[in-house]
């Protein structure tokens, strides 16, 4: 900021300019592990390329620690730089406890995405 001169706002928003937005959000859902585990596993079986999560076609899946999607985001073609939108549902192996994260270009694809990984979570 000093060799800036300019305060941190103004610098997140240079590099956005430069890199695209990046919006992050995460959800904790306390649920049950039968309804935990369905939607894993649910989610596992989504196919990449044919499948849609939250109107984006799923391009690539990662089941390392939990279940990760790759989305082709419509949104971001319209935006130069943009995030690479996932998703990640990652279920704890000791609690009734599921997490939610989502990274994205803007905060309504990311708010979309966490709402969606809700529904489907809780069986919707």
């Amino acid at each position: 900021m000093a060799e800036e001169n300019k305060t941190l706002g103004q610098l997140v928003a240079d590099l956005q300019a430069e890199y695209g937005e990046h919006q992050y959000g995460r959800i904790d859902l306390h649920i049950a592990d039968d309804v935990k585990n369905g939607a894993i596993a649910r989610a596992r079986a989504l196919q990449t390329g044919d499948a849609v999560f939250a109107g984006m076609r799923i391009l690539r899946q990662e089941n390392l620690d939990g279940v990760k999607f790759y989305l082709d985001n419509p949104e971001a073609a319209t935006k130069p730089n943009a995030a690479e939108t996932w998703l990640l549902l990652r279920a704890s192996g000791t609690e009734p406890l599921m997490r939610i994260y989502t990274e994205s270009c803007s905060k309504e694809s990311v708010t979309k995405l966490l709402n969606s990984a809700r529904a489907f979570a809780l069986g919707g």
